[in-house]
């Protein structure tokens, strides 16, 4: 192809693509003018002539009857509609840039970190070069990934913020999920991002009002409350759920004590827009309702990152300039948000939860909601009891090792992690930090209530008879259960005594209640012949701090690791953040009444049970009953209120197994299944028999799979505990 070719294809393509941007500007200046008429209607008897006339214009220049070029005939279709320019301009977008980063949702943590600096790269080019330029973004954690990987870039970030170019909308940690994570945890978002907003740019709570919650599934009704309490009046977000009145575009929301957030509703658009003239339709929308003459738009590649390109920008820049056009003016949110609050007077007022948005999320991928859940529960538990060790001498209060244990957790409630809706690198990386807070929270407590009990006087529990023993005759205890039971951070039952005599088992309560229940212990070989060929298990007594004698019921017997365990439970009783010294010693004493029981009949044979016996469990609250056909509850009775909760004429259900339909969004939605199949039960099987916990077990098979559930009472607890395994 010959040069001179290539230049006239060149031509032609540029030529044709200004006349498409022409005829663009024409239709967009058209439309607006007819949406000045409806939002207008005063104006309209006086304005629709000219629109006419123009329409007509442009009509006959493209039929050929009076040619022009598209530049002159948009010069002379703007001179027919000047008398609307100014009306026009009376309306403002406020265009703001926003950079959408999902935390690891189909990507991994790798990734993550690679968007967040190539989109803050960009926007930084972009502020060199249009002044005009503002950027808001979202997100303690995306600052932390700059002030990690990129210290220069965080201090040109700061620079930009300082000159209130670059918005912080970061008062959560994360887009975090509002209905799953616990309330405490919501309370740490506000308080962790504050200080860390403070650090890094030396913003007040009061500079960053807004919650940015876009993408967030759903809303419980209680969360303006800890809002307005960490200084947010905003709130910007897309999906209100549809259940329940109304959302409108902006509403007053208010919680169940009054407080409340002056809330921006995206749902029509989307945060991921990019600048065009059909935006103009979002602000026509927003104005019809709400009888203002502003409204936002939020735009910039999103999700994956990315954030506003250079073509929105010059696209805004041109729009500026068509005179039948609103104002588009780059802004900030809080400056849409703090006018919304001073003009829109009239705006409705929701009382409701805004949920649910996907339903599916609240069971996708328990193990993540599992660990957050323990996570949540563990950080709380150690704050505690360091704090406690910490005023009496104890290890000092290690702020630095909750604060890093806190955000970790705060991290997981990203709206694509805590709901399940990421792919495998997602899952893997949260697990992996929940393993982190979990190590760090046990040992934190570990030590803060070993320090604790060092300080406390535990010598009703020595034996000074104790007889000496030779070293033939000592136990292998000392040390047994090294990391016992501290998979998911719970403390480990290693035995920390010499291995003999009796045993002093400090209780702590972390509560602000007293609290009587059942509790167990782990003891670990205390007795010469409790391992090898003549193995035995002793009986166990418990001392109370009342003085008084119970016995120890033995709920199970094993080994780990090269020692032996018994695991025995019995009552205690602990006051609000208080503790109370129990000492077990091997030894029988007279037995008790059954508090926890179970119902089932004994055969005079040891070797033999009844014919189709019937099982279940009581004790002085509840009484429950299984339906030995399905291995479901046939009868539930709270014994205190006589109220039959389940009763054989309608029994509780049994689990069912069904296969959901394969779709897309799985992770988000439920579908539709097939038949329903419910499990064949296998075994019926006692296990606990009291006197203060009571148990059965049943094993269940559906098709391949086997599974069990426990049924379990428990002395002086209302609760019916199952587990399933």
């Amino acid at each position: 192809m010959s040069v001179e070719l290539e230049k006239v294809k060149g031509q032609v393509a540029a030529a044709k693509a200004g006349y498409e941007h022409e005829l663009e500007r024409l239709v967009a200046e058209l439309s607006f003018a007819e949406s000045l008429c409806e939002l207008q209607p005063a104006q309209a008897r006086r304005w629709r002539p000219l629109i006419a006339k123009a329409a007509a214009l442009v009509g006959d220049a493209l039929a050929g009857r009076t040619p022009r070029r598209p530049r002159d005939l948009v010069a002379d279709v703007e001179k027919l509609l000047a008398p609307l320019a100014k009306p026009a301009k009376a309306y403002t977008i406020y265009c703001v840039g926003h950079a959408h980063i999902d935390m690891n949702w189909m990507w991994s943590w790798p990734e993550t970190v690679a968007v967040t600096h190539d989109s803050f790269a960009t926007v930084l080019r972009l502020m060199e070069e249009f002044p005009q330029f503002h950027f808001t973004q979202s997100q303690a954690s995306v600052y932390r990934i700059i002030e990690e990987h990129n210290p220069e870039m965080l201090a040109e970030i700061a620079r930009r913020v300082k000159e209130g170019r670059w918005e912080v909308v970061a008062s959560h940690w994360v887009e975090a999920d509002k209905n799953m994570a616990g309330g405490e945890s919501l309370c740490r978002h506000l308080l962790y991002t504050r200080r860390y907003m403070q650090r890094l740019f030396g913003l007040a709570p009061e500079e960053v009002p807004i919650d940015w919650s876009p993408d967030t599934f759903g809303h419980a009704a209680t969360v303006p409350s800890y809002l307005v309490r960490g200084g947010v009046r905003y709130l910007y977000l897309h999906r209100p759920g549809t259940q329940g009145p109304k959302r409108p575009r902006a509403f007053h929301w208010v919680a169940p004590d009054g407080s409340r957030v002056l809330a921006k509703n995206d749902m029509e658009c989307g945060y991921n827009g990019t600048i065009a003239p059909e935006m103009v339709n979002i602000l026509v929308n927003f104005c019809r309702d709400t009888g203002l003459r502003f409204g936002l738009y939020v735009y910039g590649v999103g999700d994956h990152g990315g954030g506003p390109t250079r073509k929105d920008l010059l696209r805004g820049l041109d729009m500026q300039a068509w005179p039948v056009f609103p104002t588009v003016a780059f802004s900030t949110a809080r400056t849409f948000f703090e006018r919304l609050e001073h003009e829109g007077g009239g705006l409705p007022v929701l009382d409701c939860e805004l949920n649910y948005e996907f339903a599916g999320c609240y069971t996708t991928q328990s193990l993540i909601k599992k660990a957050n859940r323990l996570g949540e529960n563990r950080l709380r538990d150690a704050e505690m009891a360091a704090l406690a060790a910490a005023k009496v001498g104890g290890p000092a209060y290690p702020s630095v090792g909750f604060e890093a244990g806190w955000r970790d957790t705060l991290f997981n409630h990203f709206h694509d992690i805590l709901p399940g809706s990421g792919v495998h690198d997602t899952r893997t990386y949260t697990h992996g930090l929940f393993q982190k807070t979990m190590a760090a929270t046990s040992m934190i407590e570990t030590r803060a209530l070993r320090a604790l009990a060092g300080a406390l006087d535990t010598s009703a529990a020595t034996d000074p008879s104790a007889p000496a023993l030779p070293p033939s005759a000592l136990m292998t205890s000392q040390g047994g259960g090294a990391g016992f039971q501290a998979a998911n951070g719970g403390l480990s039952q290693a035995e920390q005594t010499l291995g003999s005599g009796r045993r002093p088992l400090m209780l702590f309560n972390p509560v602000g209640c007293e609290r009587h229940e059942t509790v167990e212990a782990i003891l670990w070989e205390n007795s010469r012949n409790w391992t090898g060929p003549s193995r035995h298990i002793p009986a166990f007594s418990v001392h109370t701090p009342d003085g008084d004698t119970l016995p120890a019921q033995t709920v199970e017997t094993g080994s780990y690791w090269g020692h032996d365990f018994s695991r025995v439970a019995f009552p205690a009783r602990v006051g609000a953040f208080g503790y109370a010294l129990y000492t077990i010693t091997e030894e029988k004493t007279a037995d008790v009444p059954a508090r926890a029981w179970q119902l089932g009949g004994e055969h005079h044979c040891a070797y033999s049970s009844r014919e189709r016996q019937q099982e279940g469990l009581e004790n002085d609250l509840v009484l429950v009953e299984l339906d030995m056909t399905t291995g479901g509850i046939r009868r539930l009775v709270d014994k205190a209120g006589g109220v039959e909760l389940i009763s054989p004429q309608h029994p509780a259900p049994v689990l069912e197994y069904a296969v959901e339909r394969s779709h897309g969004m799985s992770a988000w939605l439920v579908d539709h299944t097939g038949p329903a199949e419910r499990p064949a039960v296998k075994s019926v099987r006692r296990k606990d028999r009291g006197p203060y916990k009571a148990s059965l077990e049943v094993a269940w098979r559906i098709r391949s799979s086997d599974f069990t559930m426990v049924y379990e009472l428990r002395a002086g607890d209302p609760n019916l505990y199952m587990s399933l395994s």
